[in-house]
């Protein structure tokens, strides 16, 4: 854990706390060049690794330099326990010592063998589970249990108890890598898996002979797709274009594998289509069929996007495609026109058969001969919803008279009812159908196996980060990768948001925080990113923009210290320096949407909320040059409902929480696990602000009205302003009015409550309000939109709308 540390998460750090005062409690001089090496690595940028080196530095003070010389005493025990060891090791008396035992192990490590050179020859297998059996071992009657049976049979109930038993001895060091709940045995040994390497020394198992047996595998590693002991592959999948010009590259006689998919695809044409149009393929020369796999709807799904594979050498050899990713609903843009796939099929005479998966179902065109046949592939079991029957029966009907004949393949562990084939084959024209249950085997369709893929998608992403992040650690030199999405490959260097100059077509979506610059001369919005507009002329200067995934989801600014306190929508939490532009601090403590941020008035005190209820308070300290920061959790607390708003009063003691149920709560800064509930406002808007002079709080009601509190909580009165809900509220720079924004935007004075100015900007809906320091321009933010009014006479100025 020390020297490649597995676990880095917030929520992990008790972990490392039980771990280091274990090894306090017991001081073992051995680990002093385990933590001497790990303080000569810096690690990574995030907070746990000043945690880590701290540890490790005040552990290192606690060791000795060298073992202590042992007392007679303890020589005296040594000896003792040398003396039973002994005793324990000696043979039963009577009982003469088992001379077979290494000549039985060697037999069964032969016959192994034997099994990883041949793994098609099933009479290997059955003579090392003979072995086996008379030494005793379980795997024994696995592999006799498993041979006994026919491979579509599901396993027995004997089977399922071995394999819970013994299944991790039993991969041995492929444990380490491969994901269990994917891994698939036959006959004995593993024949499907999905795999994922985490750190280099996970690696080394990929020369482990293990792999002879594994028929199918989903993995994103190059060497080890091509490593010669997967000489029973058939099926290589779960990677992308970048990873299939390698494998196009790859020199050699011709491998044993016949279908490549899913190959995740993100561009049409890939990136990569000139070198696959020259690319030769040698060792892909027995593939005949390919699986591209769409998660993203803006790609086309129409025949012509795919042309260019046909092209290539690789396509030329195919007699099968598969591409998945159609959404059911026929209104859905990207939906499956089965009559251009058909007629597509035809212009491409080497194809005996095109597959399109549509959500649950599978549409298989099947040229045999001079007969063509329709197979249905469905993953419904009994009667599926009316909207889906609907649905499969429009796709039917626009080509089942097109075909010979139609075929259902039920893959469900209860099959189609026949009412519902009789209507799906009468949909496609036929009197006649045949009928095939194959729960046991993995279609691919459905929302459950697209979920599947994309939580591949997603583990390949993280372990891609953890591998880069252990080769950084090692010191070893990271491999050039070839341009591929960042999904699959994450740069860690990547910055998680980058400044650019001008908007080049940045939408503003809901503005819903805007403010004025501390000078004046910029307005900032919170759109898809931080816009930067000009105050004057409303036109776009600058944006802040998320470019790892982090988008923006909640923004607080200091003024004092000109900078921006960032929550994310994945839990990042980011503290940015608007004169230098560059990223202070960043810190990923919240496990999910940071729905809610603040700074605390006059020190280095941020607070952050996110959906699940956790608030957080994070010291920083400035570095001597500016540059960075280093942010160290002060308190946390959890509440409990997720956190829409907070804001801390100008004084900064008094942090004032709406929950998600309405719930207002008042906390001392220093205190976050003390809460005083002050009222409830119910659902609806989270607007949640303090009076500049910290007099009072306000909060919008569910109703159109405000609730108004003094500073130690206790409520003053409530005011109805607005027909509809209040979403935005502001103050002018001098207090003396309130400026509110519902169906309308209204101008209150604070004393009376008197109307000073009423403004309508138009119908979109009205999500944020700032006035600029000298209190004379009002901006208003709607959907894609931003408006400056004159606080004086209510005229309009100008406007912005985003591209």
């Amino acid at each position: 854990m020390i020297t490649e540390p597995p676990v880095m998460a917030a929520s992990n750090f008790g972990i490392w706390s039980r771990m280091f005062i274990m090894l306090k409690a017991a001081p073992d001089v051995r680990l002093r060049p385990v933590l001497e090496r790990r303080l000569e690595r810096l690690g990574g940028g995030s907070q746990f690794w000043p945690m880590l080196n701290g540890r490790c530095l005040a552990l290192l003070k606690r060791l000795p330099e060298r073992l202590p010389a042992p007392s007679d005493d303890q020589r005296q025990q040594i000896a003792a326990l040398r003396d039973c060891i002994t005793e324990l090791a000696a043979p039963t008396t009577g009982v003469a010592p088992r001379a077979g035992d290494a000549r039985q192990d060697a037999l069964t490590a032969e016959l192994l063998a034997r099994v990883y050179a041949e793994p098609d020859v099933i009479e290997h297998r059955m003579v090392w589970a003979d072995a086996l059996i008379s030494a005793g071992d379980p795997r024994g009657e696995f592999v006799q249990l498993q041979l006994a049976r026919d491979v579509a049979d599901p396993p027995s109930k004997r089977e399922r108890q071995l394999l819970d038993q013994h299944g991790l001895t039993w991969l041995g060091p492929l444990a380490a890598v491969i994901e269990r709940k994917t891994v698939r045995y036959e006959h004995g040994f593993v024949c499907r898996a999905e795999v994922l390497f985490d750190s280099e020394t996970e690696r080394a198992a990929i020369s482990d002979p293990a792999w002879a047996t594994v028929r199918e595998l989903d993995c994103d590693d190059v060497e080890l797709l091509t490593h010669p002991n997967l000489r029973a592959l058939r099926r290589a999948g779960g990677f992308g274009f970048a990873q299939l010009r390698q494998l196009c590259d790859h020199d050699g006689a011709p491998s044993g594998l016949r279908s490549l998919g899913p190959i995740f695809v993100d561009q049409l044409p890939p990136f990569e289509i000139d070198h696959l149009r020259a690319a030769r393929a040698p060792w892909l020369a027995n593939v005949s069929e390919v699986w591209l796999h769409l998660d993203d709807h803006g790609l086309s799904r129409h025949p012509n996007a795919y042309t260019w594979l046909f092209e290539t050498p690789l396509g030329q050899r195919l007699t099968c495609f598969r591409l998945s990713g159609f959404p059911l609903n026929r209104d859905h843009e990207s939906h499956a026109d089965a009559t251009v796939w058909l007629q597509a099929m035809r212009s491409w005479p080497q194809l005996e058969r095109v597959r399109l998966d549509v959500f649950s179902v599978s549409l298989e065109f099947v040229r045999e001969g001079a007969r063509t046949k329709l197979r249905v592939r469905s993953e419904d079991g009994r009667k599926p919803s009316d909207y889906r029957i609907a649905d499969v029966c429009a796709l039917l009907g626009e080509i089942g008279a097109q075909f010979d004949a139609i075929e259902f393949v039920s893959h469900a562990p209860d099959p189609l009812a026949r009412e519902t084939l009789t209507n799906l084959a009468k949909a496609a024209g036929f009197g006649e159908y045949d009928h095939v249950h194959a729960p046991d085997l993995d279609p691919g369709v459905g929302y459950a196996n697209w979920r599947m893929r994309r939580g591949l998608v997603v583990r390949q992403q993280r372990s891609a980060r953890r591998l880069v992040r252990s080769r950084k650690q090692a010191n070893a030199p990271v491999p050039r990768r070839v341009q591929t999405r960042a999904i699959y490959q994450p740069v860690e260097s990547t910055p998680w948001f980058g400044f650019r100059d001008g908007i080049d077509g940045a939408r503003l979506r809901e503005g819903k925080w805007i403010e004025y610059s501390i000078d004046g001369r910029e307005l900032w919005v919170l759109g898809d990113c931080v816009t930067g507009l000009s105050a004057g002329d409303l036109q776009p200067r600058w944006r802040l923009a998320e470019q790892r995934g982090a988008y923006v989801t909640s923004v607080a600014l200091d003024r004092a210290r000109a900078r921006l306190w960032i929550g994310s929508g994945n839990g990042l939490t980011v503290l940015w320096d608007l004169e230098s532009r560059h990223t202070l601090a960043r810190a990923r403590f919240h496990r999910s949407v940071v729905s809610a941020v603040a700074t605390v008035p006059g020190r280095d005190l941020l607070i952050s909320g996110d959906h699940d209820g956790k608030l957080h308070a994070w010291a920083y300290t400035p570095s001597d040059d500016g540059q960075a920061a280093v942010m160290i959790p002060r308190a946390s607390a959890s509440l409990e409902h997720g956190a829409t708003a907070i804001d801390v009063d100008p004084g900064g003691d008094t942090l004032a929480l709406r929950g998600r149920s309405g719930q207002i709560s008042l906390r001392a800064v220093d205190e976050l696990g003390r809460c005083r509930v002050i009222g409830d406002v119910g659902h609806g808007s989270a607007v949640l602000r303090w009076a500049p002079e910290g007099d009072h709080l306000v909060a919008a009601g569910a109703d159109g009205g405000l609730v108004i509190w003094d500073a130690d909580g206790t409520e003053l009165t409530r005011v109805g302003l607005h027909a509809g809900m209040i979403r935005s509220l502001c103050w002018t720079p001098d207090g003396r009015a309130l400026v509110t924004a519902g169906d309308c935007v209204r101008v209150s004075d604070r004393e009376t409550g008197a109307e000073l100015l009423r403004i309508d900007p138009g119908p979109a809906r009205i999500s944020g309000l700032a006035v600029s320091p000298d209190g004379q321009v009002l901006a208003v933010s709607a959907f894609g939109r931003v408006s400056c009014w004159s606080l004086a006479d209510g005229r309009a100025l100008g406007g912005f709308s985003g591209a």
